[in-house]
């Protein structure tokens, strides 16, 4: 549980928050890549 806490970097001021994603359609675009390789393969 300790890996998923939110962190600030104590040099950058930097938080790290794993809950967040890098982009708010992050799990879309991965579901419409998993399709096109289904739809692919």
């Amino acid at each position: 549980m300790e890996n998923y806490a939110v962190t600030v970097g104590k040099a950058s001021g930097i938080m790290d928050n794993p809950n967040l994603y890098g982009e708010e359609k992050y799990i879309f675009n991965l579901l419409v890549s998993v399709i096109a390789l289904s739809v692919k393969t």
